[in-house]
């Protein structure tokens, strides 16, 4: 059904999303799940030290998160539990939009995207 989170369970695969910049349509960041059991999916090009690392922190029966983005990256992920990866997936669903949002500088909204009011909204 679209708009409504796929479930994610012992039997669904991970995923890998490198979502393009809005403006100029480079890569803006690098999203994966990495599913229980699975390895990452740059794993072959990863030094035995990285690959050392990742499975002495790894819980291999949990899903792993790893993200790499313009204000922040999360190295080689944490784990998180199936909810968690059920949203993150549901956020990469399509249809995914890719309007830009109108960020606002107003006292007490630095940093929020801002909210839109219909005809009638009293705002609150």
């Amino acid at each position: 059904m679209p708009g409504k989170p796929q479930p994610v369970g012992p039997d669904q695969h991970g995923m890998v999303a490198d979502p393009p910049c809005a403006a100029c349509g480079r890569q803006s960041a690098h999203v994966e799940l990495v599913a229980p059991g699975d390895l990452p999916a740059q794993w072959a090009e990863w030094d035995a030290r990285r690959r050392a690392t990742y499975e002495e922190l790894h819980d291999a029966g949990r899903w792993r998160f790893i993200y790499d983005g313009p204000a922040a990256g999360s190295g080689d992920g944490h784990d998180i539990g199936e909810a968690e990866a059920a949203v993150i997936t549901a956020a990469f669903t399509p249809p995914v939009s890719t309007t830009t949002p109108d960020f606002t500088t107003t006292p007490g909204s630095a940093g929020r995207a801002a909210t839109s009011h219909t005809a009638g909204s009293t705002g609150t």
